[in-house]
């Protein structure tokens, strides 16, 4: 299952579960997506 989360691109420590604008900046979040179960880059032989 995906989950939405929105990161700041000037202040990627402000993490938030729904759009808005950054606290610190101002700026518009942008949305990124989180794969909560997908860990295909394990395999290593």
């Amino acid at each position: 299952m995906d989950q939405k989360t929105y990161i700041c691109p000037m202040d990627p420590d402000v993490i938030k579960n729904s759009p808005g604008t950054c606290p610190k900046c101002g700026m518009d979040l942008q949305e990124v997506k989180v794969h909560s179960s997908d860990n295909k880059h394990n395999s290593m032989e």
